[in-house]
């Protein structure tokens, strides 16, 4: 049996590597896009507010 201590520290270093890898789905410039576009759509909401609730209660 071979209990070498410096082979367990290399095997241990590899595993933990690859383990922070980056998720192959995140896009952090499509999901910046993404939530600008939300904030864009929410602003022009709240800028049509008052002109809805006229019509709304007139």
């Amino acid at each position: 049996m071979d209990d070498d201590p410096l082979d367990h520290q290399l095997q241990n270093g590899l595993s933990l590597r690859n383990a922070g890898g980056l998720q192959p789905g995140s896009d952090a410039v499509t999901e910046g896009c993404q939530a600008r576009q939300r904030l864009l759509s929410l602003n022009t909401l709240l800028a049509q507010a008052p002109m809805l609730l006229k019509l709304l209660f007139g």
